[in-house]
């Protein structure tokens, strides 16, 4: 039994669910991934974006935060807050769930663990089949022939791997894989993706990854490769996948054959 009282009713709860985008089936499951002040502030919000200097007002008249820097770098963190760019001043604006629970798998992988298997199996199929939707028509354009982008589209031996590496000029980290992580194939090599992207909202941005060297990065991928690992990708995110766990990852690059 908690020891804590929730401020949130039903009715707010509710409310906040839909602003996040939770489904209903996900319910519960939504308030282990966000807290309750977290909840508070997506109702404060709303769908619309607010400056910072707003938002730490009503942190601090609701009574929130005792420091609403901290919590929305907490927030922005854990990807229920995002940066909008295009503003002239520091600007908030609500994640969503699709992109939280992703999150929740990846870097918070031991409470995400601790779910029933059937719960995990549910999460992964519904984003599937929306990560699905989202990418299809690039997919089918390709396979048409078309000169599409489609990211992950393409298999790397080790010598193109170190070409993009460097190439590149900015930071690497190492991120664990979200496939395998919101599979739970605890059994699997997971912390195997290569993230060169640090810009606003990125999972570097937000204080996530391991930051390495080129050349380390370079040794690491071929302890990948020597376990079965196939590198894919193009400059930005490269992957390290095997045949099962990855499934949603290869996914574009499987309909080429066709």
């Amino acid at each position: 039994m908690s020891l804590l009282t929730s401020k949130l009713s039903d009715e707010d709860r509710k409310k906040a669910h839909a602003l996040f985008g939770v489904p209903e089936q996900f319910d519960e499951v939504a308030d282990l991934m966000v807290r309750e002040e977290e909840w508070q502030v997506i109702l404060l919000m709303g769908k619309e974006p607010m400056t910072e200097k707003e938002l730490r007002k009503l942190m601090e008249k609701n009574r929130l935060a005792a420091s609403p820097y901290v919590l929305i770098n907490r927030m922005y963190s854990r990807n229920v807050l995002n940066k909008v760019t295009n503003a002239d001043e520091p600007t908030w604006k609500i994640s969503d769930f699709y992109s939280r629970y992703s999150y929740y798998a990846q870097f918070e992988y031991y409470e995400f663990g601790c779910l029933p298997r059937e719960l995990i199996e549910a999460l992964y199929d519904w984003q599937t089949e929306i990560y699905q939707s989202i990418y299809l028509p690039q997919v089918k354009a390709k396979v048409a022939g078309e000169g599409v982008y489609v990211h992950n589209q393409t298999y790397l031996t080790l010598e193109e791997f170190d070409k993009i590496i460097d190439g590149h000029h900015g930071s690497i980290h190492l991120v664990p894989c979200n496939c395998k992580s919101q599979k739970y194939f605890h059994d699997r090599k997971l912390n195997v993706c290569v993230n060169m992207n640090d810009g606003p909202n990125s999972a570097v941005d937000r204080g996530m990854g391991e930051p390495i060297s080129p050349e380390d990065m370079k040794k690491k991928v071929r302890e990948f490769n020597a376990s079965g690992l196939m590198q894919n990708g193009e400059d930005g995110f490269i992957c390290n996948c095997d045949g099962l766990a990855a499934s949603r990852c290869r996914w574009p690059i499987r309909p080429a054959p066709a």
